[in-house]
């Protein structure tokens, strides 16, 4: 890590087995990998930005999404310059309680001005679908989703992504968008004391 490039704390949130792990595996090692178990605690990884205003550190906190967890959670959410919130695009039933949840208890935290990202993962189980009736049946889930996410950028004034750790999809641009945003809000800032990062050692969720 380059200590003389500014250096932010991001925090991913969101219940168990959304692909909140797979997501940082999917930036940091360019692939996926089936059958993590579940994030315990939590763990802390690093990664740069190459942007065309210099190279931006980030801290990317990965959260337990677990119920039993759940008191914990605030207390990785201190001092965070953003957060992202993700939830299963492949939902049968809506996600619309868990996301408000995390946001409330993320805000009461770090205040309700900390931005927050809120991310569909796993779109590629809506988009890759065999037969034409089925297909059908997805295209309006796709929709369904992309209407949810409309409705919670204008309520949450906050930005919203569909990715797929799986393939790839808008993670980079994801976390390249992040690192944009809380540099302009706090340029050149630097965390005092940097933690250890937990990256060899994670599990996914």
């Amino acid at each position: 890590m380059n200590f003389s490039s500014p250096l932010y704390k991001i925090v991913l949130i969101g219940n168990a087995g959304v692909g909140k792990t797979s997501l940082i595996h999917s930036l940091i090692q360019r692939q996926f990998v089936e059958g993590f178990h579940a994030t315990v605690g939590s763990s802390v990884h690093d990664w740069t930005a190459h942007t065309s205003q210099g190279d931006i550190e980030l801290k990317i906190w990965d959260t337990a999404g677990q119920e039993r967890y759940r008191s914990l959670a605030p207390i990785s959410f201190r001092d965070a310059h953003a957060a992202i919130i993700v939830f299963d695009a492949s939902f049968e039933s809506s996600p619309d309680d868990e996301v408000n949840e995390w946001i409330a208890s993320f805000h009461s935290t770090s205040g309700s001005d900390t931005p927050v990202y809120i991310v569909a993962n796993k779109i590629d189980m809506v988009d890759q679908i065999d037969d034409s009736e089925t297909q059908r049946d997805m295209s309006e889930k796709r929709k369904s989703v992309t209407t949810f996410l409309n409705r919670l950028a204008e309520e949450h004034s906050c930005k919203v992504f569909t990715t797929s750790a799986k393939n790839g999809d808008n993670v980079l641009e994801l976390f390249e968008d992040i690192a944009k945003t809380v540099a302009q809000r706090h340029p050149s800032f630097v965390m005092a004391y940097p933690v250890q990062t937990g990256g060899n050692n994670s599990k996914c969720c």
